[in-house]
């Protein structure tokens, strides 16, 4: 999954495997406009107890965290658990990506839908 993602932003920088941060180790980590990403790729495998404490990670940093993930159902369910990073996550699924990787895809926990190129500053 995380490989279609990013392969769908030919044309943004990005790092991941023993390249990224490695106090959070996110999937991976894309900048663009030089403003700076953390990517979680969720395939639904973990608890959302698991999904809620790898948040505790991201409780220090003011970069947007991209959760990408397979279905509407588990989109859902994270925004649900995902209010310790209430101010900084933003939602999509893959196969929004892949239709229209550059369109208004990304949700945050309120609903509202964004570009990645609309939060860029």
């Amino acid at each position: 999954m995380a490989t279609d993602f990013l392969l769908s932003y030919p044309q943004i920088q990005f790092t991941r495997g023993n390249s990224v941060d490695q106090r959070i180790r996110p999937d991976a980590e894309l900048w663009i406009n030089g403003q700076h990403f953390f990517v979680e790729v969720d395939t639904g495998q973990q608890s959302y107890s698991q999904v809620r404490r790898r948040q505790r990670f991201y409780a220090s940093v003011s970069d947007l965290l991209l959760y990408v993930t397979a279905s509407e159902r588990r989109l859902q369910g994270l925004v649900r658990e995902s209010g310790q990073v209430k101010e900084i996550a933003l939602f999509t699924v893959l196969g929004r990506v892949i239709r229209d990787p550059h369109g208004e895809i990304w949700q945050d926990l309120q609903g509202k839908t964004v570009s990645l190129t609309g939060v860029v500053s």
